[in-house]
């Protein structure tokens, strides 16, 4: 950020309130420059209304200098060949807005959102915290920076005094209670607000800053301007008490960003990826919070050979197993979702969610090595999940259902110490070491056999499976079971557990017969 002067070089006054004021000059243009830092050195105008009586909404001090002023018409801006133009996006602006909200409450909860590009905060009893008025002033201005945000900062007695302070002049001021009304004089009178009857009475009184409007004697303007009159004149002095509103907490973290032309290859939407991947993490930092799910919404612009009927969004949703804050772990395992999962048409905006949580803290061991970062996992399993397939790969969990060996695949999830089992412990006894189960170690798939039954019983006699014959010396079943009748994938099975003797070995196997198709399979083979 450019560097700007500070006007008020007096030492810091501790005494009396402090409330400090933070606000975001030509608003509007930087909430395209978050997103584009290229256009910071370059003149946007950024258009508003309904097409085709676009007219200039905003603009930055290049712009100005161009001659460039807003309500210009779009054919009027053709004069200006290297203005940049964009049009307004209230997403955009309410992203830029919550980037402001989070850096405030880095230094305090209380926080009132004043307007969409200013807010003010209450610093009353944060000087062992954060030190001076200045120097709290100077960490706002570095926050603010860190968020792509260019800033004013103002702190001043009281809150509408700070605001003031904050819309007209750059970089940082500081107000103290005793010479408010002197450094206040000279402020410009746009910055307050009032209706149109009393800017256009300012105007034939020639009334151009607070010091021209705090000379008049206040009985005439009660008379002639009523309380309204009154109450601009002690702003002006910066004599206004008043509690702050602070504004609900609320955890909103999106990023969105408009397209000047629709892309339809993934090096490009990679590189918008990156940038709002950046903002979104450094919001969480403000707030020290971190994200365990990643919302990716793509608004689409069907070309003329595709189905223009289709949904106009294209959505991917990312679930992470520990909390993650790291813009490139998270780069990348989008990158991985979207080799697999491209956008069926061009890509015109992009909206990127993180649901925010409590940071992952890590207890280090003192003699043990330290275990492989669950980022670094995360991204390998993506990988290999861009291989095998999404449903190939993760923790199986069983499915509530009464289907033999029914699970479906999950997620890795780190549990918490307290929710993991505790190990079992060791047998006391040698007699309840050989009571344990046995186990089942299951077959997938199930591997065919043939199987030679006792006439007129069913009961299995002998097997034949991998070019090998075994007798079977004991069984127990058959145990039938069925269900999903009403499904494509319905099962029906007749279990049996037997012990084989092949050659001198003896095993312990469960087979099991479809009756629809007359098949004998093997199912597990038991430790």
């Amino acid at each position: 950020m450019s560097s700007t002067a500070i006007p008020d070089i007096q030492p810091d006054s501790p005494a009396g309130p402090l409330y400090g004021s933070v606000h975001v000059p030509d608003f509007g243009v930087q909430a395209f420059v978050r997103n584009e830092p290229a256009l910071r050195q370059r003149p946007v105008a950024v258009l508003d209304g309904v097409f085709p009586l676009l007219t200039v909404a905003a603009t930055n001090g290049r712009a100005r200098n161009m001659g460039v002023r807003e309500g210009m018409t779009r054919l009027q801006l053709g004069q200006f060949p290297d203005l940049h133009i964009r049009c307004r996006s209230r997403e955009q602006e309410e992203a830029t807005h919550q980037a402001l909200v989070d850096c405030a409450r880095y230094f305090t909860p209380r926080v009132e959102d004043t307007s969409g590009d200013t807010i003010t905060l209450d610093l009353n009893g944060l000087s062992g915290l954060w030190g001076t008025p200045r120097a709290i002033a100077q960490k706002l201005l570095r926050a603010a920076d860190k968020l792509g945000l260019e800033v004013h900062v103002a702190t001043a007695p009281n809150p509408d005094a700070a605001i003031c302070a904050a819309r007209s002049r750059s970089g940082i001021t500081l107000l103290h209670p005793g010479d408010a009304a002197r450094k206040m004089a000279s402020l410009p009178i746009e910055v307050l607000d009032f209706s149109d009857t009393i800017r256009e009475t300012f105007k034939r009184w020639g009334i151009q800053t607070f010091g021209d409007l705090t000379r008049l004697p206040a009985i005439q303007i009660s008379e002639r301007l009523g309380q309204d009159g009154v109450r601009l004149r002690q702003l002006a002095l910066g004599k206004v008490e008043r509690p702050l509103r602070p504004a609900p907490e609320h955890l909103h973290f999106a990023e969105f960003m408009e397209l000047e032309d629709a892309i339809s290859t993934l090096e490009p939407l990679t590189f918008i990826l990156s940038r709002l991947l950046n903002q979104l993490c450094r919001r969480l930092t403000a707030r020290n919070l971190s994200t365990h799910q990643i919302r990716l919404t793509l608004g689409l612009t069907p070309g003329p050979k595709t189905d223009r009927t289709r949904d106009k969004t294209f959505e991917r949703q990312i679930e992470l197993p520990v909390p993650i804050r790291d813009s490139r772990t998270l780069l990348k395992l989008l990158q991985l979702d979207l080799d697999n999962h491209r956008p069926p048409a061009p890509v015109s905006h992009v909206t990127l969610a993180a649901e925010p949580v409590a940071p992952r803290r890590i207890q280090e061991d003192l003699f043990r090595p330290r275990t492989p970062e669950p980022e670094k996992l995360e991204v390998t399993l993506g990988r290999i999940r861009a291989i095998v397939g999404q449903d190939n790969i993760g923790t199986p969990a069983l499915e509530n259902s009464h289907r033999p060996d029914a699970f479906r695949m999950q997620n890795f999830r780190v549990l918490p110490p307290t929710s993991r089992l505790p190990p079992n412990p060791a047998p006391r006894k040698m007699h309840e070491a050989h009571a344990r189960p046995a186990a089942l170690r299951i077959s997938r798939p199930p591997q065919p056999i043939t199987v030679e039954t006792e006439p007129g019983h069913g009961k299995p006699v002998r097997i034949l499976f991998a070019g090998k014959t075994g007798r079977v010396l004991k069984s127990a079943g058959p145990w039938n079971c069925s269900g999903g009748w009403w499904r494509t994938d319905a099962w029906n099975r007749e279990e049996w557990d037997v012990e084989v003797q092949t050659g001198w070995r003896r095993n312990l196997y469960r087979i099991y017969r479809d009756p629809r198709k007359d098949c004998w399979f093997i199912d597990g083979t038991y430790d």
